[in-house]
């Protein structure tokens, strides 16, 4: 079986070049955003739609029903404008931060940055649930709600392809990777993250560097964190940092 690994450049100066990484991750992070920003957007519409025109004629739970899909059509459509809100925020945020402080920033955000993607599935369930309920509301349910019932089905789809596909990323490295020092890239970790990949395999990558330069985790120059120094993770911060920013020059 072919192994794959990774390729790392060097600078003039012998260490990894880090600044292409940088802009991969930068351009993923972008088109992430983007990508459920439209997504919201048109998921609004269409809550947006069953919303303002409801059936003149209830023919399932009658008043009481209609109100009920106003309520959930209501708070998905409040979902999604938060996630569209939060797309714009979490971008503008990563145009003001540095590739020497992207990293360390993005590590200590990732709650922030599963935000969105968490808003817009909530809020899909909801608006499935709200469809199917208008649909009784037109159609009628003479044996049962079928409308409610199947309406949920197809949000569920969307998150069993996802998870599949999650999956498969996850067979790659066992499948074609090749272990790299200690580490093995690990693909597939987050569910809704998936350029939080991307930014495991270049920390994984400064902590080839740290371990060429002999910096240590719990210290700087394999010194530990006992008198007065840094711990490890102030030590892996800035050290991350500053191999970013000397392969940007």
């Amino acid at each position: 079986m072919p192994m794959w690994s990774r390729s790392l450049q060097k600078t003039t100066s012998g260490h990894f070049d880090l600044s292409r990484d940088m802009q991969t991750l930068r351009q993923a992070l972008k088109d992430s955003l983007t990508n459920i920003g439209i997504l919201t957007a048109f998921l609004c519409t269409l809550g947006c739609a069953a919303y303002v025109e409801p059936t003149a004629e209830p023919k399932c739970y009658g008043e009481t029903g209609l109100n009920l899909v106003a309520i959930i059509l209501w708070i998905s459509m409040g979902m999604f404008f938060l996630a569209i809100t939060c797309t714009i925020t979490l971008a503008l945020d990563i145009d003001g931060v540095p590739d020497s402080l992207l990293i360390p920033h993005l590590e200590d955000n990732l709650a922030a940055h599963s935000s969105p993607l968490f808003l817009t599935y909530a809020g899909t369930f909801l608006l499935a649930t709200g469809y199917g309920m208008d649909l009784n509301e037109r159609v009628g349910c003479p044996v049962f709600p079928f409308g409610l019932v199947a309406a949920p089905c197809f949000p569920v789809v969307v998150l069993g392809f996802v998870a599949y596909m999650r999956r498969r990323r996850r067979r790659l490295v066992p499948l074609y990777g090749a272990k790299t020092g200690e580490s093995m890239w690990k693909l597939g970790v987050n569910f809704f993250l998936p350029w939080h990949d991307l930014l495991v395999e270049i920390r994984d990558s400064i902590n080839l560097e740290m371990s060429d330069r002999g910096v240590g985790r719990e210290g700087s120059s394999g010194e530990g964190s006992e008198g007065g120094g840094e711990d490890g993770s102030g030590v892996y911060t800035r050290y991350a940092a500053a191999v970013v920013r000397e392969s940007s020059t």
